[in-house]
């Protein structure tokens, strides 16, 4: 992955979710991305392609509050000021797709989707 994906990317940024320094969280507005979850290679073959989010970023909050207006469009303004009030840098997740045996003679176990945050 380039560094370069991640200039004037709106949508994968984590950090901050104050646009002005208040109750100890640092300002600036949702526009660095500082987090990450980093993959062995064998995880990177359970990885579902898309499902790396970073969580209440909707992209319209650049170098904003995360719960400013207009409203966040992919969570709820409930979820939005829990993110704002929680912390300074936003939860990022992941699926990965894991399958096996159920423990049980002869029959297979569905797969199972491992969020990762």
């Amino acid at each position: 992955m380039k560094f370069g994906l991640f200039r004037n990317n709106s949508n994968i940024h984590t950090q901050a979710t104050h646009d002005s320094a208040t109750g100890g969280f640092i300002s600036g507005g949702v526009d660095d991305r500082f987090d990450f979850l980093l993959l062995s290679p064998s995880l990177m073959q359970r990885y579902t392609a898309g499902s790396y989010t970073a969580f209440g970023n909707d992209g319209q909050h650049f170098n904003n509050s995360i719960n400013a207006e207009p409203a966040n469009s992919i969570v709820s303004q409930t979820v939005a000021n829990a993110l704002f009030d929680a912390s300074d840098h936003l939860p990022v997740y992941l699926d990965l797709v894991f399958s096996g045996t159920t423990g049980v003679e002869g029959e297979d176990a569905p797969p199972t989707i491992l969020k990762l945050w």
